[in-house]
């Protein structure tokens, strides 16, 4: 998570647990997944499941292959109790393990 290098890598880890500086550093950054996880994991913890979702979806517009937000989101819909889109996000989310299984997701993912 440091790809905004050192001083971003900081802030993240100084905001850990505070929505405000998690929004603010989403504000700065708005390409950088990594505080909208955070804050998504936030929400989810604070039983805010439709919001954690909300994220979830912003992360993996940018990056499907984000392993926290394809958990989280799974996580949140079954919260819900809507276990037809959790287990739509579950058969979405990348194979943990190499092989032909995730070839098809990455050409999937590329088109």
């Amino acid at each position: 998570f440091g790809e905004y290098g050192e001083d971003a890598q900081e802030e993240l880890l100084a905001a850990d647990g505070d929505a405000a500086k998690l929004n603010a550093l989403m504000v700065a950054y708005p390409d950088w997944v990594e505080p909208a996880n955070r804050l998504a994991t936030l929400r989810f913890q604070d039983g805010e499941f439709a919001n954690s979702v909300e994220l979830c979806l912003k992360i993996l517009r940018q990056k499907p292959w984000h392993f926290g937000a394809s958990s989280g989101i799974v996580m949140c819909y079954a919260k819900l109790g809507d276990m037809e889109k959790a287990q739509f996000w579950l058969s979405e989310a990348m194979p943990q393990q190499p092989g032909p299984g995730r070839e098809k997701w990455v050409e999937r993912m590329a088109k």
